[in-house]
């Protein structure tokens, strides 16, 4: 069996998950999940641990990958592809997909989202050094961060809580029993919390890093986030002009 090392970026490996096989340039890595592989298992504080130590630079640990040649049904797929080779993600799956929620546009329906807290309060007794949130479409409130040596560990956030943001903030007519889809709530617990996907349009637009920035610091980044069209952003406004 052929053994090497592929060094990819974040990007690549979300690219595994967000594009289609024959939109990737020629001679690039392409992998996929084998059918074989167990479902996801993650919980979102998981996801959360593992954004913040990429942002740390701390190693995440190597992704195996199995080639798959000869195998029937790639070479079926592979008529007209740029690929030159394609593997089996056999060790890695957890990984490459919280890497791909990052790397989601902001949804148009109900599917997990990413945040970072911009404000993180750092009072709280936590190895994390940046405050990533993940909310799903089961709890599109997210959790709460505790204090204590285990970051991996979070906590509900009260029934009153989230229930009175849908009350006060959303004006949610629809009911108590029912949830707002994920992209109309935040994690309640962040004290700023903005979608990871904006904070990358912001500081890499066309997937490259900005040569500049405004010289008054984020204001650009937040007068863009105000001016959103959506609840989130809406909250945004709230929070950030009260800490003005």
């Amino acid at each position: 069996m052929r053994e090497n090392t592929v060094v990819l970026t974040l990007k690549q490996i979300a690219d595994w998950q967000l594009s289609s096989r024959d939109k990737i340039a020629k001679g690039a890595c392409w992998a996929e999940m084998p059918s074989f592989q167990r479902g996801l298992v993650w919980k979102p504080a998981q996801i959360e641990v593992l954004w913040d130590s990429l942002m740390r630079g701390i190693p995440i640990g190597a992704l195996s990958l199995l080639p798959i040649e000869g195998n029937e049904r790639f070479q079926k797929k592979k008529v007209d592809m740029n690929l030159s080779e394609a593997y089996w993600v056999v060790d890695g799956q957890q990984r490459s997909n919280a890497i791909a929620l990052g790397f989601k546009p902001f949804p148009d329906k109900n599917e997990s989202i990413l945040w970072l807290d911009m404000l993180p309060d750092r009072s709280k007794r936590t190895r994390r050094k940046f405050f990533f949130y993940v909310t799903t479409p089961g709890r599109p409130w997210g959790y709460r961060v505790t204090s204590g040596n285990d970051e991996r560990v979070v906590e509900n956030v009260s029934t009153d809580e989230y229930r009175r943001i849908l009350r006060e903030e959303l004006k949610w007519d629809k009911g108590m029993g029912s949830k707002p889809p994920t992209y109309m709530l935040w994690p309640v617990k962040a004290k700023l919390p903005v979608p990871f996907s904006k904070l990358r349009e912001y500081f890499m637009p066309n997937g490259k890093l900005r040569e500049s920035f405004a010289p008054n610091g984020f204001e650009d980044l937040f007068a863009s986030i105000i001016a959103e069209n959506a609840e989130w952003a809406r909250h945004f406004q709230r929070c950030w002009s009260s800490y003005q």
